[in-house]
Order: structure tokens, then sequence, then C-alpha cells
């Protein structure tokens, strides 16, 4: 009785080696059919100059930080520095009380 184990590696590598010389020699048809689908395109220099491109748009613009006023006494407030929206500095001033 054969030994079947061997006969089959024997089949498996066959096949594997059979597959590997099939696919030799495609690669030059894949490199015909790449410069054939290659489209021109056209170059120029960069200069340097004014964009004269504007985009209107809506948008909505959130803070990069934010922060809770709280006083440390309570008092009524008698006058108020800043509008809502302005730009303001670490210790600066928001209101008067």
């Amino acid at each position: 009785m054969p030994d079947l184990l061997g006969i089959r590696c024997t089949i498996a590598c066959l096949l594997a080696a059979g597959a590997l010389l099939a696919g030799c020699g495609k690669g030059k048809e894949k490199d015909a059919a790449l410069k054939e689908a290659l489209t021109p395109v056209t170059v120029e220099t960069a200069v340097r100059g004014a964009i004269d491109h504007m985009v209107i748009a809506d948008a909505v613009l959130y803070p990069i930080n934010q922060a809770n006023v709280t006083p440390k006494l309570s008092a009524p407030v008698k006058r108020v520095l800043v509008n809502r929206g302005d730009h303001v500095r670490a210790g600066q001033p928001v209101a008067e009380l």
C-alpha cells in the first residue's frame, strides 16, 4: 500500500510549483497597460503673489478657552467693562462691584 501522505504532499508541491510558474511573465503586460493608462499633466513653476480668491460662508465659531466668572463676594454690579464677545486677558477687570 503506497504512502498516502507522501503522495498528497507531492501533489500539493506540484500544484504550488505550477501556480508559481503560471504567474511568471505577466508583469510585462501590466507595465504596458500602466503606460497606456497614464494621463498627461501640465506643470508650472510656483510664483509668489497676491491671492485674489475670497470665500464667503456661514460658520459657527467656538472659543479656544472659556471660563466661568464667579465673584468672591456678593454685591450688585455697578458697571460692566467688557461686552459679550470681547477679547480679554488674564487679570483684566471685567466688571466693577
